[in-house]
């Protein structure tokens, strides 16, 4: 279960990065 919640934090901060990433353009 503790990985399972630091796998959905690491994708949450990945989709984070793409939509900063999107706002610069």
């Amino acid at each position: 279960m503790l990985m399972f919640g630091t796998f959905i934090v690491a994708l949450l901060t990945l989709v984070v990065e793409l939509i900063k990433n999107q706002q610069k353009k």
